[in-house]
């Protein structure tokens, strides 16, 4: 991903690029798939917009929401899926990643989009993240000690 980073660093002239979906989780340690890179960027030059629009390859699968300040674009064989924000600025964290320091965005408003968007696949996705921290047998145990005392 190193080198698509360095790449939208190039091509995006804006006030900020903010990382954030499934890469941002893989670097916290919470998903281990990787297929994509989500960016938000905000406050986008017009050569940016203009740029971005030539570049846009739309989607094939038709669950995607449709939102006209969101692109794809194909970097190094990698798809990028661009959010344009213009009025306001997500929490971020700035990290060093392999060498760049890059902004990312925190793992809440991460589950907030992932929620927002009640696609199977994202809440398949928080299902395994949730997971993580607590276990489906560990509430099947808590639940049995509770209903125990009934």
């Amino acid at each position: 991903m190193k080198a698509v980073i360095e790449h939208l660093n190039k091509l995006i002239s804006c006030n900020k690029i903010i990382y954030t979906g499934s890469f941002v989780l893989n670097l916290m340690g919470i998903t281990e798939k990787v297929k994509d890179l989500d960016v938000i960027v905000v406050n986008p030059s017009t050569d940016t917009l203009a740029v971005l629009e030539r570049l846009h390859t739309p989607y094939i699968k038709t669950d995607y929401p449709k939102d006209p300040r969101q692109f794809r674009i194909i970097v190094e064989g990698v798809s990028v899926d661009i959010w344009v924000e213009t009025n306001k600025v997500e929490d971020c964290l700035e990290v060093n990643y392999d060498g760049l320091t890059i902004n990312i965005a925190k793992v809440n408003n991460i589950i907030k989009a992932k929620k927002r968007y009640k696609r199977l696949k994202d809440i398949l996705q928080l299902k395994i993240m949730a997971e993580k921290f607590y276990k489906t047998e560990d509430l099947s145990s808590f639940l049995k000690v509770e209903q125990s005392k009934y």
